[in-house]
């Protein structure tokens, strides 16, 4: 398993289309993907607080936004419109249903264990349903039922 950190201060949009494409290179068997969240209390919410780059700060209300999947600060390289823009089409990419049957083939090939490999494979799949969930309870019929594949990305 592996754990890629999206979204970071430095990221561009380029540099997180490039660690999405690593991901679907590798060899990794489930992956999860969250965004910089600078916490309260801690020195880099105290950093970017100071340069006023800290978007929501009505607590307790904001506290929904915490979750470590939507953007919560502005990044040095980009927008945070364009953070949640780049998000979600990375996340479309590595999370669709194509994809991670792709990826549960490399484990069966290379250990010729189904075990390790259905583990990754539901791994990724509650990834997915973390990543995407205000669109599944929102019941966007691209995204309930893990629906979101080709469709998601805007293929036929």
């Amino acid at each position: 398993m592996g754990a890629f950190f999206f979204g970071l201060d430095s990221d561009s949009r380029g540099s997180l289309r490039e660690r999405a494409q690593f991901i679907l290179k590798s060899s990794v068997d489930a992956w999860q993907t969250t965004i910089l969240t600078p916490l309260p209390g801690t020195g880099l919410y105290d950093r970017l607080f100071a340069e006023n780059r800290i978007l929501f700060t009505d607590y307790p209300d904001d506290w929904s936004r915490y979750d470590f999947t939507e953007p919560v600060f502005v990044p040095k390289q980009m927008s945070n419109e364009e953070l949640r823009e780049t998000m979600h089409e990375v996340l479309t990419r590595i999370y669709n249903r194509k994809t991670v049957r792709k990826q549960l083939r490399r484990p069966i090939w290379n250990l010729r264990k189904f075990k390790p490999a259905m583990w990754g494979y539901v791994t990724n799949y509650n990834n997915y349903c973390m990543s995407f969930e205000g669109k599944i309870q929102a019941e966007d019929p691209l995204y309930t039922h893990w629906l979101l594949s080709e469709e998601a990305e805007g293929k036929p």
